[in-house]
């Protein structure tokens, strides 16, 4: 966190050196790049570095956009890892399907566990494997698996669990829940990971079947029609 809050400024800094002692560190500047748009992503880096920095939480806090006291704005995902690229010494935050895909070297987070973990798609696959509510509004952030990347969190779709409004038809809602049946399918989740989203954990899976479940068209479950129609 004291490089966001411009308290540390060199890649040879004491405090990065005493937890990367074999490692010879350039007396370099480093420069943060932070999204100047709000984002998920945004909240997300900013949540854990209130879980595991008091000065943060106490200064910063959480949020999509933030008044950043050092580095460089960019937008989206792909202005941050451009940047990143770019500069010698920069170092950002941005989305796992960005950074694996662009191979850009990511940093090792030490996690609640106390171990320090390289993300990966399996780490941040980990994170997801707690326990989860049946609506699955949940933060994944510093999660207790020993082997989760602390930096993790879910993508959501959001849909109207009732798909009778703005004249919309029965059809459409059953070409939606054919959508979201193939994203948390085995075929689905290969694909994703195929472009470096973590798939789901096994329980985070059933429980979005269950949400799929709920689906309506004025109040009569859209599956249920479905197979009464066949």
């Amino acid at each position: 966190s004291d490089i966001y809050l411009g308290k540390i400024d060199k890649w040879n800094d004491k405090k990065i050196a005493a937890i990367n002692p074999n490692i010879n560190l350039p007396d370099l500047e480093i420069t943060p790049v932070y999204r100047s748009d709000g984002s998920g992503t945004t909240f997300n880096f900013s949540e854990y570095l209130s879980f595991v920095s008091k000065e943060w939480n106490d200064n910063m806090g959480i949020g999509k956009s933030l008044k950043w006291p050092a580095g460089i704005a960019a937008k989206g995902n792909p202005g941050v890892a451009g940047i990143v690229q770019q500069t010698e010494g920069s170092l950002g935050y941005i989305g796992s399907e960005y950074a694996l895909t662009l191979r850009l070297p990511t940093a090792k987070l030490k996690n609640r566990a106390g171990n320090y973990v390289e993300a990966t798609l399996e780490t941040i696959s980990a994170a997801a494997n707690v326990e989860l509510p049946n609506d699955m509004r949940a933060m994944i952030t510093d999660s207790d698996g020993p082997n989760a990347y602390p930096l993790s969190l879910f993508t959501w779709i959001l849909v109207y669990k009732d798909q009778k409004y703005d004249n919309r038809t029965i059809e459409e809602g059953e070409e939606l829940i054919k959508l979201l049946q193939y994203v948390i399918s085995p075929e689905g989740q290969k694909v994703a990971a195929q472009i470096n989203y973590a798939p789901l954990s096994e329980q985070a899976l059933e429980k979005n079947r269950n949400l799929i479940n709920e689906i309506n068209y004025g109040g009569v479950a859209i599956l249920e029609n479905a197979t009464s129609s066949n």
